[in-house]
């Protein structure tokens, strides 16, 4: 910093990233105070030599909020957080980086605990990223996981009377579990299978392509780092701030320069060089790599929501039957737990219903369950198995009780 201020003056722009590469180390030593003092002082530098009305400095807002969060100074967050958003709607700016903002501003307001509003910028960060990148991209992927969370968060545990508002939620639950559930099996690649309850499910094959397609999922938080994401760039035209894997010198003409990645800029007087916006490093990247059992896990929350927005009695009492027998089978009391009687579906009175007999305990039948559960979906798969229940079809008995059961 020294030599840049000797060089080319107090606020000169290459001081923002040095700045932030300290800042960036701070981070990922989970030092937050002292990364937003560095922090801070690229966001002046910016404010000084590229003006406020800047696309850089709209990227340092967004990191000083993303900090701020990280520190609960959940109003400061929002304050900078919705500033750059400002900055970036005057200047037009690409709808990723305002997605980015939104998808932020979610996080800074269920923090400060407003769900409405939380939920609200994150349906619109969802918006933007599949209008623009598609659904099938990791970013769309993660605002679905982000809205599926803030929808469900005030309902977590509750055993009460399903009102159209909550009954609305979970749908939009539903789906957009769903879709993070066909990224995943669409993008399942050879050497790492998906599991569900311990069965390798190979849904599909993307080929060559589809190695490419998990390495974007695994490696978003890197690249993100790397200047793309919420970090802005001073010439949009740069592609090359997606990132050298490491620090090494180049010789350009006679001088020597830093490959330009990672928010460095390039130091080669010789020509001009796009100046990095900030280095937005894990954990604050969009799209952290998902756990190797997150199939598994958006199949039991979509089954759990699904089974909750039953309406027909005779469906009702048949869960609630299967759920008793489960709870027999695993050495539980058996009893009835309550959570099917929210909307006084009974007992299905004038209705009966003949108690189905308790599903063999053959893995080929919890194989077949798995398997069709992974080929299609959790929610499809549901429906069709109670469209069979009643055209009484005793196999469909099974399993259900076997997917309660798993």
């Amino acid at each position: 910093m020294a030599a840049v201020q000797w060089h080319w003056g107090p606020n000169h722009p290459v001081g923002m990233a040095l700045h932030d590469r300290m800042c960036s180390v701070y981070i990922r030593a989970r030092k937050y105070e002292k990364a937003l003092e560095f922090h801070n002082l690229s966001l002046d530098l910016a404010m000084v030599a590229l003006g406020k009305n800047h696309i850089v400095t709209a990227g340092y807002l967004t990191k000083a909020g993303i900090l701020q969060v990280q520190l609960q100074m959940t109003d400061a967050a929002i304050k900078s957080l919705n500033e750059a958003l400002h900055i970036y709607a005057t200047l037009s700016a690409a709808p990723t980086l305002l997605a980015e903002v939104h998808a932020y501003l979610a996080e800074a307001y269920d923090a400060r605990g407003d769900p409405d509003a939380a939920v609200g910028h994150a349906q619109k960060a969802r918006r933007l990223r599949e209008k623009a990148v598609g659904q099938m991209d990791p970013r769309s992927v993660a605002s679905c996981l982000q809205v599926a969370t803030l929808l469900n968060k005030p309902y977590a545990g509750y055993s009460g009377v399903l009102t159209p508002a909550i009954r609305a939620a979970y749908r939009e639950t539903i789906s957009c579990y769903e879709k993070a559930f066909r990224y995943i099996k669409t993008h399942t690649v050879a050497h790492r299978p998906q599991q569900l309850w311990g069965v390798q499910v190979r849904v599909s094959q993307a080929g060559s392509s589809g190695a490419g397609s998990v390495q974007a999922l695994s490696s978003a938080a890197s690249s993100v780092g790397g200047g793309g994401g919420a970090s802005a760039v001073l010439a949009r035209s740069s592609s090359s701030c997606g990132g050298a894997s490491g620090l090494q010198l180049r010789r350009v003409g006679s001088t020597l320069s830093l490959p330009v990645g990672e928010g460095w800029p390039s130091f080669a007087p010789a020509r001009a060089q796009p100046v990095a916006g900030p280095a937005i490093a894990p954990p604050f990247a969009p799209m952290p790599p998902l756990p190797r059992n997150m199939l598994h896990r958006l199949t039991r929350q979509i089954v759990a929501l699904k089974l909750q927005l039953l309406d027909a009695p005779r469906h009702r009492e048949l869960l609630r039957t299967l759920r008793r027998a489960a709870l027999a089978r695993a050495g539980g009391s058996g009893a009835d737990d309550g959570d099917d009687d929210d909307e006084g579906g009974g007992s299905g009175a004038g209705m009966p219903l003949p108690l189905p007999p308790a599903p063999p305990r053959d893995k080929a039948l919890y194989r077949e369950v798995i398997v069709k559960m992974a080929a299609v979906s959790p929610s499809i798969y549901l429906d069709g198995l109670m469209a069979r229940i009643d055209d009484e079809d005793e196999s469909a008995l099974h399993e259900l009780a076997v997917a309660i059961e798993l």
